[in-house]
């Protein structure tokens, strides 16, 4: 009895070995294109499959500021101001289309001092200060150019074969256990790895409005001149960017529809222009024309 059910225990393990290598799907995208399986057709011959990055969506982001920038000496003048936008996180949360970005803006102020005064006059010298004013936004996003590819989720499955051993001397002798076994695992793990959108700057516009605070009279000089120490900055930053996303595209060549050209025995035209003329015009060779098709993987 026990030489049996180690003989069905071994004929269970290849069942389930063959079982499991049956329902095990083979992630690989590149195999299914190899067969000629694809979502939005069939490979045809002259079709091309390239992996290239595809605009899901435009948008441009508005982020309102309002900040205080402190100088490190009392200035009378800001000479220049240059400013330069940094991105430093674009992350789509693609279960929510939701947005987050986080950057900053590089501003570099050059101002001027006063080191001496004199009735009717000012003296100084040219100085610069650089900050990074830091900003971040959450916006929602609606692909309206191209759906993101659908997650494939990953996958543990489980699986036991069937066990049959003898019972204690209490029960009746003809009886087993079958049941799982309880001294092994068998697993099959499924790991997708899911191509991620990314975000490519196109480009930024700053509007800003500053104020000059903290504004003090000189002692001498010009009458007219103050000097001051802060600047309250209210800024509008627009900045436009796309979400693009790795994906695998079909290009397919298809002939394209050749026009059989009717002449019109009572056009004027038509009778005047000569065979020769009108093969030219129409174009005697067939046209291609390759349609990129979109495969979600």
């Amino acid at each position: 009895m026990k030489e049996r059910a180690e003989s069905n225990n071994d004929f269970e393990l290849e069942l389930e070995i063959k079982r499991a290598e049956e329902n095990h799907k083979n992630p690989e995208p590149v195999d299914q294109l190899a067969m000629g399986t694809l979502a939005a057709g069939t490979l045809q011959k002259g079709d091309k499959v390239v992996k290239v990055p595809v605009v899901l969506a435009e948008l441009t982001l508005q982020i309102d500021m309002d900040t205080n920038i402190t100088l490190p000496e009392p200035a009378i003048e800001i000479r220049r101001v240059q400013k330069r936008l940094k991105m430093t996180q674009c992350t789509l949360l693609q279960n929510a289309s939701k947005l987050f970005a986080k950057g900053f803006v590089r501003k570099n102020i050059e101002y001027s001092t006063v080191t001496r005064t004199a009735p009717g006059q000012i003296s100084g010298a040219i100085k610069f200060t650089t900050e990074d004013i830091q900003f971040s936004t959450i916006v929602p996003i609606v692909f309206d150019l191209a759906p993101l590819a659908p997650l494939n989720f990953n996958a543990v499955q489980n699986f036991e074969f069937l066990r049959s051993q003898a019972l204690p001397a209490k029960f009746p002798a003809k009886d087993m256990l079958e049941s799982g076994d309880l001294s092994e695992i068998n697993q099959i793990n499924t790991e997708f790895f899911n191509e991620p959108p990314f975000c490519e700057l196109v480009s930024s516009r700053i509007v800003e409005y500053d104020e000059f605070l903290n504004r003090t009279p000189l002692p001498d000089g010009l009458f007219d001149e103050m000097t001051f120490n802060r600047v309250e900055e209210k800024m509008v930053i627009f900045v436009t960017l796309k979400i693009l996303q790795k994906r695998q595209v079909v290009f397919s060549s298809e002939p394209a529809a050749g026009r059989n050209y009717e002449p019109d025995d009572h056009n004027p035209d038509d009778q005047n222009r000569g065979e020769q003329e009108k093969k030219k015009e129409i174009g005697e060779s067939e046209a291609h024309t390759f349609l990129p098709i979109i495969i979600d993987t």
